[in-house]
């Protein structure tokens, strides 16, 4: 204590200047100035600004990668297609449906070769499902449409469908209401070298077994567990039909990828009506499962699908994705 006192007063003497201490005179730390409510507020507006600005940026981001996510599910099921396709020397490929909720669906799907006298003259192939697959589903904001390769144009732009949504189909033999099946969208199909190819098809159903006819594995993916009686009362196949006046349906060329809640919250239906200036509602009869907006046409649906999804057409030689321009 001394020696300190000592040091104290030698600084004194010599002229020099003590450090002032850190507290006032009542032991309270001095501290620095705040800040304003003025000053306050303008930092939280300029934060507000930013967030509002950002907002629609990151809502974009965030949508481009779901499609890209959706993309990616559609490029490695078609890849494990076409890799069956010639592992099997035989048409392969893959098929949309709608689950329960709503989520596109992404089934394995092979050709059935029936003999001509059981095939009609329309349909060029009947498609079973693969046994024990475990479906690819895309990411539950995504929708889907199979891409038409044959669609026409007109002076005034295209004429006719350009792409396929989902539809059930009666499969009842007695034109019955029904059963039907699950909403069934695009087909896309490799021959046994791997190439994509453009073919009519319709769906293998069941199969006779002994002297009772059983679901096929086409049958249980798109019909779920029938009793006995009803699968007695169901086509063996049936073909898929679109149009009017009705024609069997072409396997696809590409995918249209979009986002699901624009096109519900633009009124477009997942239905397929024809193309054509008629409203959803008298093109095709009312269902619960889906409903599109009275005021709206498939025409209004297809031009806004031309504009907004990200279209993907398929290499015919190796079954990869090419984004349109």
């Amino acid at each position: 204590m001394f020696e300190v006192f000592g040091s104290r007063r030698k600084q004194a003497a010599g002229g020099g200047r003590a450090t002032p201490p850190a507290y006032c005179r009542s032991g309270v730390r001095i501290q620095g100035r705040g800040f304003t409510l003025v000053e306050m507020l303008t930092v939280v507006a300029i934060i507000a600004v930013i967030v509002a600005a950002a907002v629609p940026a990151l809502n974009m981001l965030s949508g481009n990668r779901s499609i890209d996510g959706g993309q990616n599910v559609l490029s490695a099921a078609l890849n494990t297609a076409r890799t069956e396709a010639i592992r099997l020397g035989r048409p392969t490929g893959v098929m949309l449906l709608l689950d329960f909720n709503g989520n596109v669906n992404v089934a394995s799907v092979y050709g059935q070769r029936l003999p001509s006298s059981d095939r009609p003259d329309d349909v060029d192939i009947f498609l079973d499902a693969a046994p024990n697959q475990d479906l690819a589903i895309l990411p539950r904001d995504i929708g889907c449409q199979g891409v038409i390769w044959n669609c026409a144009y007109g002076p005034n732009g295209r004429t006719s469908d350009g792409y396929v949504g989902f539809n059930k189909i009666h499969v009842a033999q007695s034109g019955a209401p029904q059963p039907v099946t699950a909403p069934i969208g695009g087909v896309i199909l490799f021959d046994g070298h791997g190439q994509l190819i453009s073919l009519r098809y319709g769906f293998h159903l069941r199969n006779l077994v002994g002297n009772q006819f059983v679901l096929s594995e086409m049958g249980k993916l798109l019909l779920g567990q029938l009793p006995a009686q009803s699968v007695n009362q169901i086509m063996d196949n049936v073909p898929c039909w679109a149009g009017s006046p009705p024609a069997t349906m072409c396997s696809q060329v590409g995918v249209a990828v979009y986002r699901a809640d624009e096109f519900k919250g633009r009124g477009f239906g997942l239905r397929d009506a024809i193309f054509t200036s008629a409203r959803y509602t008298d093109a095709l009869p009312p269902e619960d499962w889906d409903i599109g907006s009275p005021v709206l046409t498939e025409c209004d649906e297809e031009k806004w699908l031309d504009t907004n999804a990200r279209i993907c057409l398929i290499n015919r030689y190796n079954g990869t994705l090419i984004k349109g321009e």
